[in-house]
């Protein structure tokens, strides 16, 4: 962890990868309701671009007494591996068995005006939103 605060363009990409995720969660994925896992994907996107932003705008030394010092990183790495690796596996599995957000998906149609739309998904869900579009 030292090494990487002692390397400022590996600090630089570390925080453009974590602004660029963090925010890429938080614009697609801004859910506050709906159970535990919508809301720990988004507060892991919030504090994934916090500490993309935080790695971006202080200085290394600041850095150091932050995530190092304050966390305590260096006294229990285990801890937090640890901690990581078991909710890295709950997000998988959750991700993966969950089946209602993939079940009941609304679509947006344009058709000219005066056309008729027919649909034939399976056993899907679907909701078709139509707008007509004149030319």
């Amino acid at each position: 962890m030292k090494a990487i605060i002692r390397d400022p363009p590996l600090l630089y990409i570390a925080g453009l990868m974590g602004v660029t995720g963090g925010l890429a969660i938080v614009l697609a994925h801004n859910v506050w309701s709906g159970g535990a896992l919508p809301i720990m994907v988004t507060l892991f996107g919030w504090i994934s671009l916090i500490k993309g932003i935080l790695l971006l705008v202080l200085s290394p030394e600041t850095e150091s007494r932050v995530f190092i010092v304050g966390l305590r990183y260096e006294q229990h790495p285990n801890l937090y591996a640890a901690f990581m690796l078991l909710l890295g596996a709950y997000l998988t599995y959750a991700g993966f068995s969950s089946t209602t957000r993939s079940q009941n998906k609304t679509r947006l149609v344009f058709v000219p005006q005066g056309s008729a739309v027919v649909t034939g998904i399976g056993n899907r869900t679907m909701r078709n939103v139509l707008c007509t579009h004149t030319a």
